[in-house]
């Protein structure tokens, strides 16, 4: 192979391994997932975050929720990335009406969160 054809090689692998691995959800090797999440729509007022609670405490997730004052409610939840996979279904059709949902893996902290809270 050509020198220059081998600089452009290395330079697609480069490239596509960062793109790989940059994207990737962030878990601890146990397995654990921290996800934020920003739910907007008619989602104050309709009782969601006692749902996202109740949904969060029986799969056996810790993390909160709470109201933001421009109308959408805010999630931090860590656990297994499956129990976190089926609060996120739940939520998506919770109550109220959820017209949006933005989702950012975020590195997992075990231990932060005792348990799964409602906040302000």
């Amino acid at each position: 192979m050509k020198p220059h054809n081998l600089l452009l090689v290395a330079i697609l692998t480069a490239t596509w391994a960062t793109t790989m691995f940059a994207e990737a959800p962030t878990t601890a090797p146990t397995g654990i997932r921290r996800v934020h999440v920003l739910v907007s729509g008619h989602v104050q007022g309709v009782g969601f975050r006692a749902f996202t609670a109740d949904n969060a405490q029986r799969l056996k997730l810790t993390g909160w929720v709470s109201n933001l004052s421009d109308g959408r409610v805010e999630v931090i939840v860590e656990g297994p990335a499956e129990q976190i996979d089926k609060l996120l279904k739940i939520v998506a059709v919770g109550p109220g009406r959820v017209d949006n949902m933005e989702t950012t893996d975020e590195r997992p902290s075990p231990g932060e969160f005792e348990r799964f809270e409602v906040r302000p």
